[in-house]
């Protein structure tokens, strides 16, 4: 898996210097795409159509990427520290899974919130 992903996100970064109709859409334009790529995803659901949900799934892995790829290109950050950062997030905000334990709704919730009221404290993100 780490290798498909890794060579998704190489293609990506191709994409951003290769590809006219990336570099014309931008992060604006890839923003938009991922907003009807992830209404199709519902559609697949609600449809029960699991083939169909595996394709847009990838599409919307393939934009996704493509607009990190954007932001990378840009300077604003790379993918790495998108990954790492995500990582931390659900680290802090939902420990039980470091030790995959299951909690009930309540218990998620509240260590969600707990760690949300922590990082807004200290300006974290």
């Amino acid at each position: 898996m780490k290798e498909r992903f890794e060579e998704l996100i190489g293609l990506s970064r191709a994409a951003t210097e290769c590809d006219p109709w990336v570099r014309r859409a931008g992060m604006t334009g890839y923003c938009r795409e991922l907003k009807g790529e992830v209404d199709e995803v519902l559609q697949a659901i609600e449809n029960g159509d699991v083939e169909n949900l595996k394709e847009e799934l990838g599409d919307l892995f393939l934009d996704l990427s493509r607009l990190c790829a954007l932001a990378e290109e840009k300077g604003h950050f790379n993918i790495e520290d998108i990954l790492a950062g995500v990582v931390e997030k659900v680290k802090r905000r939902q420990p039980f899974l470091l030790e995959n334990r299951r909690v009930s709704i309540e218990e998620a919730l509240k260590y969600w919130n707990a760690a949300k009221a922590v990082e807004k404290a200290s300006g974290r993100p």
